[in-house]
């Protein structure tokens, strides 16, 4: 067989089984058994205030923390935070982020209409709203200078989003079939804002602004610290150096909790927390053979 060929064919044995190997090696930095945890900005996760006041940008993605099953092991590896500063961290219990989605307008508001065309000038309302879980709004009203003037809220009005809409019509006062449209939107700060055309005589138009009331977030989750996961990993501190760096280790051993265990990783400064993880489950060891 010619030379060239068999060197050629050991070069290429010898190359897979090189690139066998590349496929097969760990990864670094990552023992067996580890998992990555993500931090959050406490501001981020949690209700704000109280969270968030103490918050490091950037810490949080600087920052990494890594569990080891196999070691019972919770390791941080801290970055970003203020330098020669000393923190306590608390392995607590699981969390549900805190979210809020929409508003609910329900209570009571008292509205400043101001009729812009027509019968130009402020009329100022009374309104006691409920609204239900799909955003549709039921109440009754009134103007606020003469009480006797009433009204309800009628079929289609609704919140959506930032979005209000609230039909109404007198029972008294005017008659029944004088209405009434208000289109607005919820500010940041859960006041109504708008427009409204009315079907009066004359037909009026204008704004409306809040006097009284305030709308509320629609929120959900965990709203505190949900607790130490167990009262045998007391809360620790580490303090930071020259940069802002730290470090930190602790067991949770089979004795402290049955796993596979829950929890959650929050660290603290000052009477604040600034940074949380992710939950992380300590899952059940490798069973070791016997030989």
């Amino acid at each position: 067989m010619n030379k060239k060929i068999i060197l050629s064919a050991v070069l290429a044995v010898s190359l897979l089984a090189t690139a066998g190997m590349a496929l097969a090696k760990k990864p670094e930095g990552i023992k067996p058994g580890t998992q990555k945890i993500d931090w959050n900005l406490s501001g981020a996760v949690m209700p704000v205030p109280l969270y968030g006041s103490g918050d490091i940008i950037g810490s949080d993605t600087a920052s990494k923390l890594k569990v080891n099953s196999d070691k019972d092991s919770v390791k941080g590896k801290m970055k970003g935070l203020t330098p020669n500063t000393t923190y306590t961290v608390f392995i607590s219990n699981p969390w549900t982020p805190y979210v809020c989605t929409g508003w609910n307008v329900t209570g009571a508001w008292d509205l400043s209409f101001v009729a812009e065309s027509g019968a130009i000038g402020t009329y100022s309302h009374h309104m006691d709203v409920t609204q239900a879980s799909n955003g549709t709004l039921t109440g009754t009203g009134y103007y606020i200078p003469a009480p006797s003037y009433t009204w309800v809220i009628d079929p289609g009005s609704y919140v959506s989003g930032n979005d209000v809409v609230i039909k109404l019509h007198f029972t008294a006062g005017h008659p029944s079939d004088w209405a009434s449209t208000f289109t607005g939107t919820i500010d940041s700060s859960g006041k109504l804002t708008g427009t409204w055309i009315d079907t009066g005589v004359p037909v009026s138009s204008g704004t409306i602004t809040t006097l009284l009331g305030q709308a509320l977030k629609n929120c959900t989750g965990t709203t505190g610290w949900t607790g130490l996961l167990t009262p045998t990993i007391q809360p620790f501190t580490f303090t930071t150096n020259d940069k802002g760096d730290g470090k930190w280790k602790v067991k949770i051993k089979d004795s402290d909790v049955e796993k596979p265990a829950d929890f959650s990783v929050w660290i603290n400064e000052g009477g604040a927390t600034i940074l949380i993880s992710d939950n992380a489950t300590l899952e059940v060891g490798k069973v070791k053979k016997v030989k």
